[in-house]
Parts: C-alpha cells; structure tokens; sequence
C-alpha cells in the first residue's frame, strides 16, 4: 500500500535535493514551478511548461497516434500514417502473393533438396 501523498514546502524540496531524491510534481502551475524553481533551488522539468525543461513522449512528437495530440507537443512528423499505409501494402501484396518473391526468399541447393529428401525417406546412407 502507498503513503498518503504529503504537500511540499520549499524546505522539504530543498531537503529533497541535497539528499538527491527524485521528486514528481504533477498539475503544477507556472507559477507555483518557478517560484519552486527560485526558492527551492530545484531542478524542475515540466510538460508543457517552457523554460525549465520540458518531458516529451517520442510517440507524440513524431505523430504515432492521429487521434490524440498534447497541447504542449508539436508534431514533427506523421509516423502514424506512413506505419498504417505500410502495414496495408504488406497485407495486399501477402493476399495476391508477390510477398515473399525469389528476393526475399532462400532457396535450397537442388543436390541439398535430393539429400533431404533421401534422409526423410530413410533411404540415406552414413
């Protein structure tokens, strides 16, 4: 079972610092960030808060998802669609039979083929 959750002063994150304990602040304000900031002498990295660092999920930032977009994540890519539109070729192309072709494919040596295929009629010899 968890603690109960304790609110934070300024001295017990200064505390928190010297001992170097991580410490997670969520829903926290510009404001109150840099006042924490200042007066704490912390280290702070925020989600959508500029100037103190700023926590980004990859998935976000290169456009993995196309139903969800954070307010305080730009998009630098659309990975989302170009993975879905590469998944549907591999199907098709599956389905008409051109994946696997010769390319993609390993072949075995006819002399090999002949010497398993004696091995598998157990008319092989040692």
């Amino acid at each position: 079972m968890s603690e109960p959750k304790k609110k934070l002063s300024i001295p017990d994150l200064k505390d928190r610092k010297k001992r170097k304990e991580k410490t997670t602040l969520v829903a926290v304000g510009d404001f109150l960030m840099a006042q924490w900031a200042e007066r704490g002498g912390v280290d702070i990295v925020g989600v959508g808060n500029p100037g103190y660092g700023q926590a980004l999920n990859c998935a976000d930032l290169i456009g993995a998802f196309d139903n969800f977009k954070p307010k305080f994540s730009k998009r630098y890519g659309n990975v989302g669609e170009v993975a879905v539109n590469a998944f549907l070729e591999f199907v098709k192309e599956v389905k008409e039979g051109q994946f696997p072709d010769a390319d993609h494919s390993y072949s075995m040596p006819h002399e090999e083929a002949q010497k398993l295929q004696a091995a598998l009629s157990g008319k092989h010899s040692r």
